[in-house]
Parts: structure tokens; C-alpha cells; sequence
């Protein structure tokens, strides 16, 4: 066999990619986690459901708490297959249920067994509450996984992680993905800043496209490129918008020969996205075969037009949008540059900071809205950070209307959900008699009317205030965490948040949950002279160097917030429930006062520290004789 030599740098370079690889088939990802450690794993990424802090203590289901015979049922993407469960024989079927607690109803055939025993185990793997929604249909097509007996979503509401399933619809309605997690450039585990978010109204959207997303997006093996509608960027950093031209081009290519063929891909941004866009796919010789029209935020209304092609053979189209709703502005109001923003030309002096950060926060409070399929909407407000900057609050609407009927409140009514015309009327909207005489309303046995959520996905970020009060209630608040505590200044100076200053913003706005992103890759790269023998042990070392630097972040944000607090990686999933419309919403007792910074002290501790940005203060509640300066918050 020929066999060519490689230089030693390049072929560590090569056993690296060929090693992010394997990271991500089944059975080698298995081995990798238990060669180092489950409890690490567990310990950096929480358990496999988040749970709010009325829900706990968490539970942590594993395929340990199954009997042998329901082990074997489980397959190599953790979920119980059907395939294995007919293998059984009927007897075998029964007494496993009854094992799990699942009533067997009476006269039920083998294939409705199955469908049974397939539903509890994998029910027990995921969330250990009898909450999950049946995760083997969703390898069916969208209409059979829509089925007409559910188990609740009431009876686990906080947003949960799956695993890497081949889901063809969210388990809830709307889930999720981190394309990228890492800050400034990718590294061996994570790449750059993008994340994929599955509507219930079926379709896709997308916040930030950074170098390499649209590889990601095929890599998650569950969200379909084809179904992308809208790509909301954050600002125009390289590591939040390099990978957008190719996203476009990727999505435009993967609805040929599909139902989505011709549908309109929606972009939003700052000023200049466009023209990024326009270069990027006229240069590369790109044809487009459906309409791309970029929508940028600008402030002035007389910069706003409505949509007007500009090139690509005129399928590229370019509006500029003015901000719907304005704040009235504080007494003084100074309109800072951008999204309030520093000049380019500032020179980083810690002595510009409180002024740049006062400018931004006595403004007005423009508000930019988007009305989107369904009834979704989805609000931009800008953020502090060295450029234009804006963070995405998606709010779906409340389902005013009753869902499909629930297997258990069925099987609790008495009344037998194999019965077609028992629940035919039921979903009609009629009452039925149940064998023992009692009445059975559709209200009693049907999911009850669900409120809308609500997902924030912040950009990069100091300041958040703009959209604190669009963010509150947040089912799930996504935050950037690049510094950790005690690098307030350098977080100051580079236009980014701690994760303490993350954990104060969920706790002022009543999050649920809140998901840490935008790690700091602060490990070098791998030495060109490294051999293959000692490739592996470096890399491991280094993953557990950056595991201990997250697990730390997220402690320091639990300090501030104290709801879940979840470390986002690369491929993560997380569902985001809905909750009963008339749920009372107990809010995880933010604290009021606001994260304050004296820039002077924490310039003289850098100094102190050699400029080593260390040595925040932070001082809780309000100055004697009058309130806090705005623009000091966290």
C-alpha cells in the first residue's frame, strides 16, 4: 500500500480533524465519555433535564434503572427502538409494563404493546417525570409523530436537553441548537458563534452565521437546511457573520426538488450586512433561485425604504427598516455612535468607559419588529458592545385553543384511548359517558390551553438594558459569558459580559432558564512537534482544562441566578415546553438591585494586577440620596 509521509506538524493537524470526526459517531463518543468520566460530564453539563428551581431536585434517569430486558431494547442513539420491542413476546411485553407502572388495557394488541413499552422506556431515559414526548416518531413523518394521544407537556416545564436524534420535528414544538459556542475563532470542540431554533410554526430560524455554520447545520443531523425562513445576525463581527454568504447559498441549494422550493430567505442586521452578502455571492459566481431579501437596522426613519433589488440576477433585495416603537429618552439623553457604541477611533482608556456605557443607557430605547409566520413575532433592541449590536426576543402566541388528548388523563377518566369513537367525539369537542357513569368533558382529558414562549438570544454584549423589559419572562435566555468573575475590566474594555454580570441579567428579568455561550478560546494551539503517541493525552488535557473553566462559569452565574443555569456546547438540543395557559408564573426572586462597576476601582486593581484585568468590585443596593447611574449597570 503506498503511504505518504506527512510533515509532523500537518500530521498532528490531520489526526486532530480525524479525531473531532470520530468525536461525533455514536459509539466512539460513548467510549470518550466514559474513558473520562461520567460524573465530569454530568457535572459540567447538568443533568439531562433542566429543571427550574420549583422543580427540584433534579432526577437523573439512566439505562441503569431499566431491567435487562428493556436494555436491550435500547439502540445506539439512546432511545428505545420498536424493531427491538417486537422481538419480544407478548407475556415479556405485559410484565415489563407492569414493571414500569403502565396500565395494560385490556384486550390491547401486540403492536399497541409495543408502542406502549417503546413510549415508557424511552419516557424514562429522558426525562424521568412520565414528560417526554414519544421520541420513536419522530424518525415517522411530521403527520404520523403528530398523534392524537400525547402525554402532558404540563408535567415537565422547564426547557430539557436531548440527545443527538435524527428528530425530524421538536419533541415540544420548539426547541434549540448551538451550531458554535466559541468566541472569536473556533477551536478543537467548538466552533464560532451560531445557533438553529425550531418554530412551532415548522420552520427554522437561525441567529448568527459564523465561518463554518452551515457544515454544522448537516452535522446536527436534525435540522433541515431546507426549512430555514429567517437568519437574524447580532452584528457583524467575523466570528458571528463570516459563514452567512455560504448559509445562504447552502439554503437556497437544499430546498431544489422540495416543498420549500421558491420560498423567500429572510435576513436581518446591522447596516452593512447587505453588501457583505452582495459581495460575497457576486464574486463567487453564486445563482439564487428563490428571493433573499436583507432587512437592516438602521435608526433614522428617513434612511428606511422598503425592499428594492440590488443584484445576483435580482433575486438579492435590500429594505432598510427605522425602529417601530421608541422609549421616550432620559433628561440629557446622549445618542452614542452605532448601537451606542464607542467611536472606532477610541483608544480604550478606562476613563472613556463610564461615558461610553452612560451614552448608551440614557438614549432612547428603539424597538424593531418583526411579524413572522403564524403569528411568532420577534423584537430587536441593540445592545452595548464595540459595534452595532442587537439581541432577538422570539415570542410565539398563547394556543388559546385545546390540544390533543392525553393518554394518561384518558386512561384516568376510564375510558379507553383504543376506543376510535370514544375519542373521535372527544376531539370533536363532545362529552362522553365513561363506563362508570361519570361525564367526561374534552377540557378534562385534552392538553389545556398553552401560554407562548418566549426565547432570548443575546449578541455580544456589556449592556443589556435596551431589551430588559422585552426579555422579561423568559422561558429560556441565551447570554454571552466570555470573561469569567474578576475580569470585569477587561469584559469592559472588550465590550463583553462575566458570567456573573449573565447570571444578574436572568435574575433581573425572571428567566427560567438561562445558557451560558461565546466561550473564550484561552488555550493555545496544539504544538506542531506533537506525535501521535502523545496527541491523544494532550487533547484530553486540554478538554479537561476547558471543562474546568466552564463548570466554573456556571457556578459563578448560580451565585447571581437561581434558576437552571445550562453551559451551551456544540450540537446541544434543548426543548423549551409550553406551559398551561393559566399557570401562575412564579419568577426565581430576581434581585433589584443592579450590578453596579466603578471603573476607576476596577482600573487601579488591573493596575495593581499588571493589567491582568482582574479585581471587580461589585457594590449591591442603592447610593444614600440618589438612585443608581444607569449607565453602571452590570
Amino acid at each position: 500500500m503506498h503511504r505518504t509521509t506527512l510533515p509532523c506538524g500537518l500530521a498532528a493537524r490531520q489526526a486532530v480533524q480525524i479525531r473531532c470526526t470520530l468525536r461525533h459517531i455514536p459509539h466512539v463518543a460513548a467510549y470518550r465519555q466514559e474513558r473520562l468520566g461520567v460524573r465530569r460530564q454530568e457535572a459540567l453539563h447538568g443533568s439531562p433535564t433542566l429543571c427550574l428551581a420549583s422543580a427540584r431536585p433534579r432526577a437523573v434517569s439512566t439505562i441503569e434503572g431499566l431491567s435487562e430486558r428493556c436494555q436491550g431494547l435500547v439502540g445506539s442513539r439512546g432511545q428505545a427502538t420498536q424493531s427491538a420491542a417486537n422481538a419480544l413476546k407478548v407475556p415479556e411485553i405485559k410484565e415489563e409494563l407492569h414493571n414500569l407502572g403502565v396500565n395494560v388495557p385490556s384486550g390491547a394488541k401486540k403492536a399497541e404493546l409495543v408502542s406502549l413499552l417503546v413510549d415508557a422506556v424511552n419516557d424514562l431515559l429522558h426525562t424521568n417525570n412520565s414528560a417526554a414526548a414519544h421520541p420513536h416518531a419522530s424518525d415517522q413523518a411530521p403527520h404520523q409523530a403528530a398523534r392524537a394521544v400525547r402525554p402532558s407537556p404540563g408535567s415537565s416545564s422547564a426547557p430539557r436537553e436531548r440527545g443527538q436524534s435524527r428528530s425530524r420535528a421538536p419533541a415540544t414544538g420548539m426547541d434549540i441548537t448551538w451550531l458554535g459556542t466559541s468566541s472569536g475563532s473556533p477551536t478543537l470542540s467548538r466552533n464560532v458563534s451560531g445557533a438553529a431554533i425550531r418554530t412551532s410554526a415548522g420552520s427554522v430560524w437561525l441567529v448568527d452565521c459564523g465561518e463554518g455554520s452551515a457544515r454544522q447545520l448537516e452535522r446536527t443531523g436534525k435540522v433541515e437546511a431546507a426549512r430555514v425562513t429567517r437568519i437574524f445576525i447580532t452584528h457583524l463581527h467575523g466570528d458571528h457573520v463570516y459563514g452567512l454568504p455560504n448559509m445562504v447559498a447552502h439554503v437556497d441549494r437544499s430546498r431544489k426538488d422540495t416543498p420549500f422550493e421558491g420560498t423567500p430567505l429572510h435576513v436581518y442586521g446591522p447596516v452593512g450586512t447587505h453588501d457583505f452578502v452582495l459581495a460575497s455571492l457576486e464574486t463567487s459566481g453564486i445563482v439564487l433561485s428563490a428571493p433573499v431579501l436583507v432587512t437592516e437596522w438602521v435608526l433614522s426613519h428617513e434612511k428606511a425604504h422598503p425592499a428594492r433589488p440590488t443584484g445576483v440576477d435580482g433575486m438579492l433585495h435590500r429594505a432598510r427598516a427605522a425602529p417601530n416603537m421608541t422609549g421616550p429618552p432620559s433628561p440629557g439623553a446622549r445618542q452614542g455612535r452605532g448601537s451606542g457604541g464607542r467611536s472606532n477611533n477610541s483608544n480604550r482608556l478606562v476613563r472613556n468607559l463610564e461615558e461610553w456605557s452612560e451614552s448608551y443607557i440614557t438614549a432612547s430605547v428603539p424597538r424593531w419588529t418583526v411579524q413572522c409566520e403564524r403569528g411568532h413575532v420577534v423584537e430587536a433592541r441593540q445592545l452595548l458592545h464595540k459595534v452595532p449590536c442587537w439581541g432577538y426576543v422570539i415570542t410565539e402566541p398563547d394556543r388559546t385553543e385545546l390540544g390533543a388528548l392525553v393518554r394518561s388523563k384518558v386512561e384516568a377518566a376510564g375510558l379507553d384511548p383504543t376506543d376510535s369513537a370514544v375519542m373521535g367525539k372527544l376531539m370533536l369537542g363532545e362529552a362522553v359517558v365513561a363506563p362508570s357513569g361519570r361525564a367526561v368533558a374534552p377540557e378534562d382529558v385534552r392538553v389545556p390551553p398553552l401560554r407562548g414562549r418566549k426565547v432570548v438570544v443575546l449578541g455580544d454584549t456589556h449592556n443589556s438594558t435596551h431589551i430588559e423589559d422585552a426579555a422579561a419572562g423568559a422561558d429560556l435566555l441565551v447570554h454571552e459569558a466570555t470573561f469569567s468573575r474578576g475580569m470585569e475590566l477587561k469584559a469592559a474594555i472588550a465590550g463583553h459580559s462575566t458570567s456573573t454580570m449573565a447570571g444578574r441579567f436572568a435574575a433581573r428579568v425572571g428567566a427560567r432558564a438561562l445558557v451560558l455561550t461565546h466561550f473564550s478560546p484561552r488555550y493555545a494551539a496544539l504544538p506542531d512537534n506533537v506525535d501521535g503517541s502523545g496527541l491523544n493525552a494532550l487533547l484530553e488535557k486540554q478538554e479537561r482544562l476547558q471543562e474546568r473553566e466552564v463548570m466554573q462559569l456556571i457556578k459563578e452565574a448560580r451565585r447571581e441566578f437561581r434558576g437552571e443555569v445550562k453551559a451551551a456546547r456544540d450540537f446541544l438540543t434543548i426543548d423549551i415546553p409550553a406551559l398551561p395557559l393559566d399557570t401562575p408564573w412564579e419568577q426565581p426572586d430576581p434581585d433589584p438591585a443592579p450590578l453596579r462597576l466603578d471603573y476607576q476601582r476596577l482600573a487601579s486593581a488591573g493596575r495593581r494586577d499588571n493589567d491582568s484585568a482582574g479585581g471587580g468590585s461589585r457594590k449591591r443596593g442603592r447610593s444614600q440620596g440618589r438612585p443608581p447611574r444607569a449607565g453602571n449597570r452590570r
